[in-house]
């Protein structure tokens, strides 16, 4: 067996869903509806190449994909779908199916067989890896290298190998919590707490505002002698009372909806 056929692929997942949207197109005729050298095409196909930050723009656009998609880091292909994608972790399948479930009646209950089948526990894994999004905003080359040659340092390995991992890392936690019913419970009541309605939270709830301390001007970092010896410290008190006052108050609200889902769904068995 050759070298070649030994080496792993670079970015998998970006070989995988780019040939599935070359579909039954030839190499040659996908590289020419993408402007892109049909050698170029067959490195990416073959997995032999990273793709560059202008390669990787073209298959976006002129596929109607977004380039998340494209690197594994939103199971949402269309590009207008990404921002609910990554959100909620959801392909276009399942978003087109909520799209018709908000114009559909019977809503509620095609949304309980969903929560009932154990896809969320997808959802939720999609939701535990938005770290991800976090390492892309702070990578100083965005999405990919800016380079097709990973041994000059132009490329962002630390990246590149967190989105090769990423199908690996999505299989074993699932497989964690499906052993593990009262996280999942948890996670999940968690999930929907924070869809829950806020209009409706404001209604039953008085709406919470951080305090916030007055900004003090103060360039040269040095505060005058007696900048302690005006502060009214009784009413500091008083507004660090009314803090945790209101704290507790917040945290027995979301307490409150949560037993509600909790009973709710108790009912529903």
């Amino acid at each position: 067996m050759s070298a070649n056929a030994d080496k792993k692929p670079k970015m998998p997942i970006f070989r995988d869903r780019l040939d599935k949207l070359r579909g039954d197109m030839s190499y040659s005729e996908f590289a020419e509806k993408l402007g892109i050298s049909r050698a170029t095409m067959g490195f990416y196909l073959a997995g032999n190449r990273v793709p560059n930050a202008v390669d990787l723009k073209k298959i976006a656009e002129r596929c109607e994909v977004s380039a998340d998609y494209l690197l594994g880091m939103s199971d949402a292909a269309k590009a207008e779908n990404h921002e609910i994608g990554y959100a909620l972790g959801l392909s276009d399948k399942s978003i087109s199916k909520l799209k018709r479930f908000a114009e559909n009646k019977f809503s509620k209950i095609a949304l309980n067989q969903i929560l009932e089948s154990g896809k969320i526990i997808a959802y939720i894994t999609n939701y535990l890896f938005s770290f991800l999004e976090d390492e892309r905003k702070e990578s100083r080359f965005r999405y990919v290298p800016l380079s097709r040659n990973l041994d000059r340092g132009y490329a962002d390995m630390n990246l590149v190998k967190l989105i090769e991992l990423l199908p690996l890392w999505r299989k074993d936690t699932i497989n964690q919590l499906k052993a593990q019913i009262p996280l999942i419970d948890s996670l999940l009541k968690e999930y929907v707490a924070k869809l829950a309605d806020v209009d409706m939270c404001k209604r039953e709830y008085v709406e919470f505002v951080l305090y916030e301390e007055p900004y003090i001007p103060n360039p040269d970092d040095i505060l005058p002698d007696d900048f302690y010896a005006n502060i009214d410290y009784e009413d500091e008190y008083r507004k660090e009372e009314e803090y945790e006052r209101e704290e507790a108050e917040r945290r027995n609200a979301i307490g409150e909806i949560l037993d509600f889902i909790s009973e709710k769904r108790a009912g529903e068995r």
